[in-house]
């Protein structure tokens, strides 16, 4: 009974925690800005310190944001994805030319953003949200990363969506 207790206890400590970095406490809130930019940040943190070593134990993390699963992909100076823990299938493949339904170019508009911002930059297109069929607008995050000590870098990106 006593871990029954300690159970439930973690599971709303972890929830609550998960609220706070909503835009409001509505069912239809969204992942704060501040909340996406840290994970690519701490991700490129990791990135810097471990090097390319880090990518198999990135290709498995998502994490929770106001109720729904969120992860950083990554990919390499060429569009090429390197980690993407929702679709796997997408590893390896150069994505220079995905578009969403208004032709803007993601992954290529996201790198740009990463390596004309010294602090990275957002990008802004429609997505399809999960389970979802129609796309929604999403706001990315997107950020150059240096990989170990080497001369390396890739871009990190996570996003959200704005509704």
């Amino acid at each position: 009974m006593k871990n029954l207790f300690f159970i439930v206890l973690f599971v709303f400590s972890i929830s609550a925690m998960a609220q706070e970095n909503c835009t409001s406490k509505k069912a239809n809130a969204v992942c704060e800005k501040s909340f996406i930019q840290s994970k690519v940040m701490e991700t490129c943190k990791e990135i810097q310190e471990k090097g390319d070593a880090i990518f198999a134990e990135l290709q498995k993390r998502k994490f929770d944001c106001c109720g729904e699963m969120d992860y950083v992909y990554i990919v390499d100076e060429k569009n090429y994805m390197l980690v993407h823990p929702v679709k796997p299938p997408m590893v390896g493949k150069d994505w220079t030319d995905l578009k969403d339904k208004n032709g803007f170019k993601i992954i290529t508009e996201g790198t740009k953003q990463a390596l004309d911002n010294k602090d990275g930059g957002w990008i802004t297109y429609l997505w399809g949200k999960f389970g979802g069929t129609e796309p929604k607008e999403k706001t990315t995050y997107c950020r150059k990363c240096t990989v170990g000590s080497t001369n390396k870098w890739v871009v990190a990106c996570s996003g959200t969506w704005t509704e």
